[in-house]
């Protein structure tokens, strides 16, 4: 069924009227639902199931999404165009992606293509007998034997579970240090008045990189850059506090709802260039 335009509430409708309680869905139609206060609240009420990426999770949306919507009916999966599934979680942990499905195999792999073990991150590979041969124009992801690579730093804990740390290319490298923008944003979308942040890394001529947040505070909130500075530094290293704060209205996102890291970037080069008074 095609329709002109994604109305929340209408969705809703339309699911509970083919008794379709189970939705796997991308972030923007989330972003879509949260924005719209009747379609979100028909949602709680239908869903008895929520399954969606877990790179959703590695921002402050994902955290309000398992709030609002229950931990116990939110899951997440890792679902690759070229392999597929890659893992799948129960509902009701919302922290991890799950478990590889039967026939598929996935690996923890280090710059040196050691196997990682337990608790100890690296590169995600994945292979099994559904995954591509290739794009048709010729390109290929990394390959390692018979795994690809998905672009994704992860570990696996106690229990077999996969979790995804960040991607790969976002990866900040600031003194030397190996920082995940997704375990900051994670930390200051818990602050009360943070509606989303992301954070990025911008070049500096001492540590190579260094860290620096975007906010987007809930309306009437009050907040200054020395409070969000500050709780980062009582709750992590002092390298991953961002050294600058910028607010603006509303994060820069594509079409499908993932946020655009790399016009935040073009913002922070812009704002470096601006000579001081």
């Amino acid at each position: 069924m095609l329709s002109r335009r994604f109305a929340p509430l209408f969705w809703c409708q339309f699911f509970a009227a083919f008794n379709d309680n189970f939705l796997k869905t991308s972030l923007v139609f989330i972003l879509l639902f949260a924005r719209d206060g009747r379609g979100s609240d028909a949602l709680i009420t239908l869903a008895s199931a929520i399954f969606i990426a877990p790179y959703f999770f590695l921002s402050a949306l994902g955290g309000q999404l398992a709030d609002r919507y229950d931990k116990a009916r939110v899951a997440q999966m890792i679902k690759l165009a070229e392999i597929l599934i890659v893992a799948i979680a129960a509902v009701g942990a919302p922290g991890t992606a799950g478990r590889p499905p039967r026939g598929t195999a996935v690996k923890i792999l280090d710059e040196a293509w050691r196997e990682l073990g337990e608790g100890e991150s690296g590169h995600i590979f994945v292979g099994g007998e559904l995954l591509f041969d290739g794009y048709t124009g010729g390109g290929d992801k990394v390959r390692h034997g018979s795994l690809m690579s998905t672009g994704d730093v992860g570990h696996f804990d106690a229990a077999g579970r996969l979790f995804v740390d960040g991607r790969d290319d976002d990866m900040i490298v600031s003194g030397g240090e190996n920082v995940f923008p997704s375990e900051v944003e994670d930390l200051l979308a818990g602050l009360p008045g943070i509606r989303e942040v992301a954070v990025i890394g911008v070049v500096d001529e001492e540590f190579g990189q260094r860290l620096q947040a975007f906010a987007v505070l809930d309306d009437g909130a009050v907040l200054s850059e020395r409070e969000l500075q500050e709780h980062v530094k009582l709750n992590l290293a002092r390298y991953k506090v961002p050294r600058e704060v910028v607010f603006l209205d509303e994060l820069p996102r594509n079409a499908t709802g993932k946020v655009l890291r790399r016009e935040l970037v073009a913002q922070a080069t812009d704002r470096q260039r601006v000579p001081e008074d």
